[in-house]
């Protein structure tokens, strides 16, 4: 319901810019949103990916299996992801396969490396034929399901009845979507490489939204063992 507010609230800015009478009382809309310390992030640590990378899948999930691992090692939104196309992909020295991006939301062109044999091999001899999010969604949770990824974690969840999601402990793959493939990137690879250049791969401007983006629990002690790195080499 917030965020509905909030594309009002900009939908009537246009519309009062484009010369549209307006009630003034559009200024007074606030979105709104859940509280950030109430938050719960889901992604998928390395140990799971090799899960999901070796499970036995019935041949209408594989599909979606390539879509999702791709998804996994470049950190793109679903959009991005599943609009790529054979003719993003660049061959460079070192082994390296380089996929162009122009980001849909910000219009930015990023490049993401490749060097996992198995992303390569799907990229370039079986890539992926195309899916829409919503199909990609219900087969992530399968995929998942399949692969081993049933520990009982805290989450929200939409229920039918009321219609909303609401928070409990279920199995992990019931809660994984495919903008948690982005988050995961984002997270498995944070502390890892520097920050600025995994920014420069996700799209995000600003530092505080990407540790934000990626849970400020998770980033409390790496600046101080970034410093006690520093001063000890």
């Amino acid at each position: 319901m917030g965020k509905q507010l909030g594309l009002l609230k900009t939908v009537l800015i246009r519309a009062k810019r484009d010369g549209f009478l307006v009630s003034s009382n559009y200024q007074f809309i606030d979105s709104f949103g859940l509280d950030k310390q109430k938050r719960i992030l889901q992604t998928l640590d390395f140990e799971e990916i090799e899960l999901i990378k070796k499970a036995v899948l019935p041949l209408r999930l594989v599909n979606s299996w390539k879509w999702m691992l791709i998804g996994l090692y470049t950190g793109q939104r679903v959009a991005d992801l599943l609009s790529l196309k054979p003719d993003q992909l660049r061959e460079g020295p070192n082994d390296i396969l380089y996929i162009d991006f122009v980001q849909q939301k910000t219009g930015r062109s990023v490049t993401v490396g490749i060097l996992d044999p198995l992303i390569k091999e799907i990229l370039l001899e079986q890539f992926p034929s195309y899916s829409y999010s919503q199909l990609f969604n219900m087969h992530i949770k399968l995929i998942c399901k399949i692969s081993g990824i049933t520990k009982r974690v805290t989450g929200y969840k939409m229920h039918a009845n009321p219609r909303r999601k609401l928070k409990g402990v279920f199995k992990k793959y019931e809660l994984i979507t495919a903008h948690d493939l982005r988050r995961s990137f984002a997270t498995n690879y944070y502390s890892k490489v520097e920050t600025p250049i995994l920014m420069r791969i996700t799209g995000h401007k600003k530092e505080s939204t990407f540790l934000e983006y990626i849970g400020e629990n998770f980033n409390q002690d790496h600046y101080a063992d970034l410093f006690i790195q520093q001063i000890s080499s």
